[in-house]
């Protein structure tokens, strides 16, 4: 914990889908000060035909998700959405304004953490 599942359009070159995920666990460590041997990100891809944004879909799409357990403080989470949001600028050169980032906190006990 935390996961980060990155959506992305197709149209990202193999060497800045690295950076992206390189990046988005750069992110987390830093921001949330998590140990990085439990960070996870994975990159899901889509083709054109299977996104719309805006009603178009020949633009590129990136959206970041993550998944924490709850207790985070909002000056901790808004350091993390600006990380993400400049890590994939720099990776793929997409306007910031054209990243979203998605948090979602979970109860310990929802992500398999129970008290011993």
């Amino acid at each position: 914990m935390p996961y980060v599942t990155i959506s992305a359009s197709q149209s990202y070159s193999a060497e800045q889908k690295r950076q992206l995920i390189v990046s988005a666990s750069e992110a987390v460590v830093s921001s949330l000060q998590a140990p990085v041997e439990n960070v996870r990100v994975l990159l899901n891809e889509y083709p054109q035909e299977r996104y719309l944004i805006a009603g178009r879909t020949e633009v590129p799409m990136l959206m970041y998700q993550v998944d924490l357990i709850e207790g985070r403080d909002d000056t901790k989470k808004a350091g993390l959405v600006n990380a993400l949001k400049q890590a994939a600028v720099a990776a793929t050169g997409i306007a910031l304004g054209d990243v979203k980032v998605r948090l979602c906190d979970f109860r310990r006990e929802d992500m398999g953490h129970f008290p011993a």
